[in-house]
């Protein structure tokens, strides 16, 4: 994505994967998946990227931000991948309905859990 990002970051993980539809779904494989998330504040605007080593997973889409920098929406996957959830709570720009949706969905971890 070309937008200039104020808060950036990028982590690089093995993760299962696995292609799912109405077909069904295909046997779990390990790749190595890199997630890139950049925020642009002035344009409450943000994205993300994530794609594998070996060019057979990739996602990317939107996130919008309220005046107060809270995750509002975001589009183009059904929903973010855990690591884009635990990295905007950690920036505090989750809002309680994402916080507790993340946690009990996406895996998110919140001050106090152990």
């Amino acid at each position: 994505m070309t937008m200039e990002a104020d808060y950036e970051w990028e982590s690089t993980k093995e993760r299962q994967m696995f292609h799912e539809g109405s077909w069904g779904a295909t046997k779990p494989t390990t790749v190595t998946m890199t997630l890139t998330c950049g925020i642009n504040k002035e344009r409450k605007r943000g994205w993300f990227e994530w794609s594998d080593d070996i060019g057979d997973f990739y996602a990317e889409g939107g996130l919008w931000f309220s005046n107060d920098m809270e995750l509002t929406d975001y589009d183009g996957i059904g929903d973010l991948p855990p690591d884009v959830y635990q990295w905007l709570y950690d920036a505090g720009m989750l809002t309680k309905w994402y916080i507790k949706h993340a946690k009990e969905y996406r895996g998110l971890k919140t001050k106090g859990d152990e």
